[in-house]
């Protein structure tokens, strides 16, 4: 098989699903369908590979690698009435998440993957989510 620049996808899957047991779901946003497929997997975790830049190896010529972005999307209950608040919920996903892929390289010519930022919580009707921002250098075997 050839190699791909998403090939790291799988491991930061089960980095995730390993090291953050919480989670009903952790893989990538292609699983769940509709609002009704979220709803029924809470909390949630969801992977997605973000925006990327060409590494060159210092001519301008010949790629070297990436340096990538990835993206984790946690989606967590938020049900009318509920006593508990989501955000104290997703807190403690958020800084799960954080623990296990802060500093951890994907195994075959990644860096070390290094947390950037998060976004605002977003609400929808039942639950709330917030996407978590790593970037992490991939090495492109030449050809």
């Amino acid at each position: 098989m050839t190699a791909g620049v998403f090939d790291d996808f799988a491991a930061i899957v089960s980095r995730i699903d390993a090291q953050v047991t919480a989670f009903a779901l952790v893989g990538s946003p292609s699983v769940v369908m509709n609002e009704d497929d979220v709803l029924r997997k809470l909390p949630g975790c969801y992977v997605m590979p973000g925006k990327s830049k060409p590494t060159e190896n210092g001519n301008g010529i010949h790629l070297k690698g990436e340096d990538q972005d990835w993206l984790v999307l946690i989606a967590v209950a938020y049900p009318a009435g509920s006593s508990t608040a989501p955000e104290t919920v997703m807190g403690q996903h958020v800084l799960g998440v954080i623990r296990a892929l802060n500093g951890w390289a994907p195994a075959g010519g990644a860096y070390k993957m290094t947390y950037q930022q998060r976004s605002a919580v977003e609400y929808e009707e039942g639950y709330a989510s917030i996407k978590l921002r790593f970037t992490h250098r991939k090495i492109v075997p030449q050809a």
